[in-house]
Formats: C-alpha cells, structure tokens, sequence
C-alpha cells in the first residue's frame, strides 16, 4: 500500500480579518481551503479585492500587525500558524518564497543586486562569503541575464529585468514551491509573456509547485494543473482547467470567463459582470454572489452556500449551478 506524501503547502478554514481605523474590521478571506502538491501548479483567479494577494501573504505569514488570521497553514504537514513568527521564519524561503507583484517596490532601492541575493542565502544559512557570490552569478545567470547585473542598483534596470531579479532571489534556497502574486504587473505585453514563460520554465526544470495569482485567464488554462475561483474572500468553484472553462458550474465562474476577451478575434465579445462585489467590512449574508448573478433566488440572499465537493478536486459554493435546471 503507497501512502501519499503530504502536500507541500495547505491551508484549512483560513480566515483574515484588518483591524480599520474606525474600530470596525475587514473580512478579507472567509474559510478558504487550498493544498498544492509536489510539482503541482494551482492557478488563483478572480477580480481585484477578492483576497487572492491575501492569501499568498497569510501562507508565507506576512501580513501586516493589523491582521489577524485563524485556521490552518502547514508547509510539508507541518502547522505553522499556530508557531507565530518564528514557525514561519523556519520555512520561509527554504520551503516556500514568493515573487512579489511590482518588483521596482519589492526590491532595496539603495543596495546593489548581487548584496541583495547574497543577504537571502546568509541570512538563512545557505551560503556566504565566495560560495554566495558563486551562488548569485549562477542565479542571475539562471534567469537569463547578463553578470553585469549583479553591480546594477535597482533603478537601473528595466521592469523585466527587475522581476527577473525579484525571482531569482526566490529560487535562493532552493524552495519546494514558489507563490507568484501577479508578477507581471506593470510590465508590458510581449515582457510579461517572456517573465511568465521563464516562471512556467523554471518551475518544470527544478520540480517546483507553483501557486499563481493572475488575472490573465487563458495563462492560467494553458499552464496550471487546477484551479480555484476566488469570489469576495471566498472559493467559488475549483478543478482542473479544462473542466473550469468547458463545465464551471459557479455562475461567477462562467461570466468570468465571458468577460475576458479574446485576443484572437474569433469568440464572442466579452460581457459585462454588473454590480459590484460585497463589502467586506460589513458581515454577507447569504451568497456574496446573490445581488450581481443571473440564477440568484431567494435562498440565495438568506443562505450561505457551502462548498460541495464532486472529486478529483472539483468544487463549487453555489446554491444554483450551472447544469441544473
């Protein structure tokens, strides 16, 4: 009998809240549920705020002083939520690391690359002295850049080049899954698709697990093992892509993917997702879906949906799917 490792990095029932100046707070994830096993790429969609960004920053325990988190995170089955600061410090870059979206603010504006790489594998006992310096050329090296960079300071370099950085000091330590949060923002279009490409690249060749946030749909079709649909904090639906694009059974899901358009010219105009999601800050009752979604009836505005799961990872939080009459 085989029995199956345990997953590189879980979440359970993770809720964050943000204290607000006002004494009130803000429910930013709502009992999300989320596993990513070895060499497994999991993409995480939905619109801006929906606690996406949130997320990676709770599994790496990097939320500000003004959050506060409950449930479960376990890197390599391991609870390090309960451990505080110093359970997290433990896997933080050696387990799991994280390229940041905007590397011109991810990066120290006053320290040179090279000492910005070198500090990572000092500070967590990989490397140091010649054998860092060593480790850094091969680092730049790896992400396709030139040697030269490593004396570079950070307004030296371009967006792309910038981020290129950014994930080479994430693959330091040589981490077992790597947390990409939009990591092509603000960059253009044809250097986005060479950034994602390098990420997509890199993950085969070291066996990484890659956790990715974007908004780009078809990226995520094209590249990810599965994914989840985050809707006002919350999973909506998960699965493979193919049954995400093809049979998504969360009306969100659907428009989702509706209002993205094809670049190509050849499908339908993308539709317009009306209303606005809920405010947070205030307690959802019933579906945060209800007042923007087509098949809404009035259960919907009075009872939370619960996640029904349909195997192999498939999911969805809705009273009314798509497919049922």
């Amino acid at each position: 009998m085989t029995i199956a490792a345990a997953p590189l990095i879980e979440a359970n029932d993770l809720n964050v809240w943000f204290d607000l100046p006002d004494g009130r707070e803000l429910h930013a994830v709502r009992g999300v549920e989320l596993k990513v096993n070895p060499r497994e790429k999991l993409g995480l969609v939905g619109e801006s705020g929906c606690g996406k960004s949130t997320v990676l920053m709770a599994l790496m325990g990097l939320l500000p002083s003004s959050a506060s988190v409950s449930g479960s995170v376990k890197v390599g089955g391991v609870e390090l939520l309960a451990g505080g600061e110093s359970a997290f410090r433990a896997h933080r870059w050696r387990d799991v690391s994280i390229v940041f979206q905007g590397a011109m603010n991810a990066l120290n504006p006053v320290i040179r690359v090279d000492r910005q790489i070198t500090e990572a594998l000092e500070l967590h006992g990989v490397a140091s002295g010649p054998a860092a310096h060593r480790r850094a050329n091969d680092l730049i090296r790896l992400v396709g850049l030139p040697e030269a960079a490593l004396r570079r300071y950070n307004h030296e370099l371009s967006g792309g080049m910038r981020q290129r950085v950014a994930l080479a000091m994430a693959l330091s330590c040589d981490p077992k899954v790597l947390l990409a949060d939009e990591p092509t923002t603000a960059l253009d279009v044809m250097v986005a698709a060479q950034v994602l490409a390098l990420i997509d690249r890199l993950t085969r060749e070291l066996d990484l697990a890659l956790v990715l946030v974007t908004h780009d749909l078809p990226l995520v079709t094209r590249t990810c093992d599965r994914v989840q649909v985050m809707y006002a904090g919350k999973v909506a639906e998960s699965g493979t892509p193919a049954a995400i694009y093809h049979e998504a059974r969360h009306p969100y899901t659907r428009l989702l993917f509706a209002a993205t358009a094809d670049l190509h010219g050849s499908g339908p105009d993308p539709v317009t997702i009306h209303g606005s999601p809920p405010r947070l800050d205030h307690v959802v009752e019933g579906c945060g879906f209800a007042s923007r979604c087509p098949r809404a009836q009035t259960d919907c505005t009075i009872q939370t949906p619960v996640l029904h799961t349909a195997g192999e990872g498939r999911a969805w939080a809705c009273h009314h799917p798509e497919g049922r009459k």
